[in-house]
């Protein structure tokens, strides 16, 4: 029984820490999505290039 007591701290840091990384990956994928979105722009190139990828474009 000690294993299961110590196994309920240790998770909630690994969800945590989990969550953690997949908001700053959404962070780092959003601010590449809107900088290539800025590129795509100066370029010329129609939304419809990137539609596949995210909706809001």
């Amino acid at each position: 029984m000690p294993k299961a007591s110590k196994r309920g701290p240790r998770t909630l840091s690994y969800v945590q820490r989990l969550k953690r990384d997949l908001r700053s990956k959404a962070k780092a994928q959003s601010a590449a999505l809107r900088s290539t979105k800025r590129d795509l722009n100066s370029l010329g190139v129609r939304r419809k290039a990137y539609s596949k990828t995210c909706r809001k474009c």
